[in-house]
């Protein structure tokens, strides 16, 4: 399980609009997660506390998941929430980088 924590840096400053897009756009990452583990929906909808058409309505972006559910989803695919929301990998890893510039 990742733990995340995260203090505003400047990353979070260059995120802008894109935050707002992706945030939107989170169904697409929800099905591209689930497919590339081979898992099946009802499998996800049941580790997530959800019944099978309340995740379906999350992938077809028809319904947005709560902060509990990212949460979940965060655990059960061992990401963090960045990796989760943001489909451009320089803004997911944009925290990442300023931890290691300053160790």
């Amino acid at each position: 399980m990742l733990l995340y924590t995260q203090d505003i840096t400047k990353c979070d400053f260059e995120r802008g609009d894109k935050y707002m897009s992706d945030i939107k756009n989170i169904h697409e990452k929800l099905r591209q997660l689930r497919e590339e583990r081979g898992m099946k929906s009802m499998f996800v909808a049941k580790k997530l506390g959800v019944t099978p058409s309340t995740y379906s309505e999350f992938e077809t972006g028809k319904r947005q998941p709560r902060v509990e559910h990212l949460i979940k989803l965060r655990n059960l695919y061992d990401i963090t929430i960045d990796e989760l929301i943001f489909f451009d990998d320089q803004i997911a890893n944009c925290d990442n980088k300023q931890k290691q510039e300053v160790m």
